[in-house]
């Protein structure tokens, strides 16, 4: 079957035109494409017959040169803003999907409250929380500075807390013992730990947890990494 040179792009027909140099054909589409004469710009030749250089026509044929590569340019600048833009719109959608599993509504607080009654600690966690504007992170920061814990002193943070309690919660006595959607249940799992950030933390850490779900918390490590400031 012949090549479908109508089809070629204008480099893969220069490719085959300089493979097969016998064929004519190749030549004559890729000439076709050329802009046809009452369209092109013609410059005047650059030396005399003599071969004299003829600076006019040197320096106009320089300043189309320029312009040529400044439209290049500017295209390769538009087709840059395209992709970053792209990479920006994903970038707003994963974040947004992050701020959603890091905060949470006044009713969902109100839902916790009313499932947590009985745990005096808790409740005043929960407190905290809303005041917090229901900002998971923001709230562990105030529980965590309110503990005067030694590992926050020294640098840890909601991301080493997040490690800790997949240490945690993902190991398999602990993960099949745990009722999905029970949020008691996994407190009293980070309280009893004995690691002191998480028992400061608990509450919102588990919170988190629900949210994410303990299944996607423990598959990838990667999904409830956060590019927030780490309240440390």
């Amino acid at each position: 079957m012949p090549p479908k040179f109508e089809e070629m792009t204008n480099a893969q027909l220069r490719a085959y035109a300089l493979a097969h140099r016998e064929e004519i054909e190749p030549l004559r589409v890729l000439f076709s494409r050329r802009t046809p004469d009452s369209e092109a710009t013609w410059y005047g030749p650059l030396v005399t017959p003599e071969g004299v250089p003829i600076e006019e026509n040197i320096r106009i044929s320089e300043e189309a040169i320029r312009q040529r590569i400044a439209q290049i340019e500017e295209k390769r600048r538009e087709q840059e803003m395209r992709e970053n833009n792209g990479n920006k719109i994903e970038e707003d959608i994963v974040n947004s999907q992050r701020y959603k599993m890091t905060t949470v509504t006044t009713e969902e607080i109100e839902q916790f409250r009313e499932q947590l009654v009985e745990n005096s600690k808790v409740l005043a966690d929960l407190e905290v929380i809303e005041r917090c504007g229901g900002e998971l992170e923001r709230a562990a920061r105030v529980l965590s500075r309110r503990a005067d814990i030694e590992e926050v002193r020294a640098g840890a943070n909601w991301q080493s807390g997040l490690q800790k309690a997949r240490e945690i919660v993902c190991d398999g006595k602990f993960k099949d013992g745990l009722v999905p959607g029970l949020i008691g249940a996994l407190i009293g799992t980070l309280t009893a730990s004995g690691s002191p950030i998480l028992v400061a933390v608990a509450t919102p850490m588990a919170i988190y947890i629900t949210k994410v779900g303990i299944e996607a918390f423990c598959k990838d490590p990667q999904s409830t990494s956060e590019d927030k400031e780490n309240p440390s």
